[in-house]
Parts: structure tokens; C-alpha cells; sequence
């Protein structure tokens, strides 16, 4: 992956290969480390759109039991399925 801003990614050719030893080197747009999404610009795009999916499913299935657990429960649900995506690498997100 090659990392830049989005102007300067625009004006590179596609077509380059790198190339180590004899190895050829596949160029990708974003990648995934340590359960977090990078893409070649670092903006947050992809890890957004992977939390956003995975935050509403894990609220549909809060949505579903709602109605059959007590709030405490609903409480641990919500600690153990959602809050550790908000919180996972929080401090690369931007912490102060």
C-alpha cells in the first residue's frame, strides 16, 4: 500500500510494480492490522464503515431481547457487544 493524499495518490500510475527480489508486490487500497482498517489516504472511511456494520448488528439483536431481559441484562449485553468497538484502539482514533 502505497500512503499519500488523496491529490497526490491521483497522480501516481497505476500500472507500477514494486518489486522485492523477485517477488512482485500487489498493490492494495486499504488493509486491515490488528482488527483495524488503513487505507492508503489514512482517512477513517473503512474502520467507520466496519464498526457502523457491525454496531447495528449488534443492536438489532439488543433490539430483540429488549422486551424479554431486565435493564441490568440489556446493560451487560450492551458492554459485551457494542461498547468494545467504540473502544478498541480509541486512543489512535484521536484521544487527547
Amino acid at each position: 500500500m502505497l500512503i499519500g493524499s488523496k491529490r497526490r495518490l491521483s497522480q501516481l500510475i497505476f500500472d507500477q510494480t514494486i518489486n522485492v527480489g523477485d517477488f512482485n508486490i500487489k498493490r492494495v487500497k486499504k488493509t486491515k492490522s490488528l482488527s483495524l482498517y488503513i487505507d492508503e489516504s489514512l482517512s477513517w472511511n473503512a474502520q467507520i464503515d466496519h464498526i457502523t456494520n457491525k454496531v447495528t448488528s449488534a443492536l438489532a439483536s439488543l433490539r430483540q431481547v429488549r422486551d424479554t431481559v431486565d435493564f441490568s441484562t440489556l446493560i451487560v449485553i450492551y458492554k459485551s457487544l457494542i461498547q468494545p468497538y467504540f473502544d478498541y484502539c480509541v486512543q489512535v482514533w484521536g484521544s487527547k
